[in-house]
């Protein structure tokens, strides 16, 4: 994986669609975006995106997410899936971090940082995100920002993620973001202990492994805390 920093134009999303409205523009858009017809406009869609790893720190425009749709677009029947690496959505206020409107968000691995803007869309003007099988994630924290990890230097090298004591498939981060790492976990372990095992390169290139992180009785809130 790279490092990505996207600016959405001013009706755009910053990874995703672009203006929708094709009466003015067809603009550019997501590989495999179809346009269709709604009412006397011309909606577009912003096609699948599927994220594996990398470096994304994703501004929206005024009227996009930073992730999905924009104005005048939709994601109907589309997808969007994070599988790993480090995800920064910077919407404005007033839009979505992930903007699957009449699509689908999944999280199955990765840290996805979605505090900032309104969060999640998807179909049904749902307000989360899935799982791989399809149940509601909460997010939870690892904050190692106090034993002096700074900004995205570190790179875990091993991941292993674990629920009440069962390993749990989640895809490995790219780096740590200003010693914090932002985890998406199923609604099913909310009040069960959570732990994270991992190492990383050192600046010399060395592996270093941490102690392991828990948290017991995770909070589905989102206040969790491993360290």
């Amino acid at each position: 994986g790279g490092r990505i920093w996207a600016q959405g134009a001013y009706h755009a999303a910053g990874v995703g669609a672009g203006y929708g409205n094709t009466a003015y523009n067809e603009g550019s858009r997501q590989h495999g975006a179809v346009t269709g017809a709604n009412r006397s406009k011309y909606y577009l869609k912003c096609g699948d995106i599927t994220i594996n790893g990398g470096y994304i720190e994703s501004h929206g425009g005024e009227h996009g997410g930073a992730f999905g749709a924009a104005c005048v677009t939709t994601a109907q029947g589309c997808t969007i899936r994070v599988t790993g690496g480090t995800l920064l959505a910077r919407p404005v206020a007033s839009m979505y971090a992930f903007d699957g409107n009449g699509g689908t968000v999944y999280i199955t691995g990765g840290s996805v940082d979605a505090s900032v803007g309104q969060g999640f869309r998807m179909g049904n003007n749902a307000t989360y995100a899935l799982d791989a099988n399809g149940g509601k994630v909460f997010m939870t924290t690892i904050d190692l920002s106090a034993e002096g990890f700074k900004d995205n230097v570190i790179l875990p090298e091993t991941w292993e993620v674990s629920i009440a004591g069962s390993k749990y498939t989640y895809g490995a981060p790219y780096s740590f973001d200003k010693g914090k790492l932002y985890l998406w976990v199923p609604e099913a372990s909310a009040g069960k202990t959570i732990s994270v095992e991992c190492s990383y390169l050192d600046k010399n290139g060395e592996e270093r492994h941490l102690e392991p992180m828990y948290i017991e009785e995770a909070d589905k809130g989102g206040g969790s805390v491993l360290k």
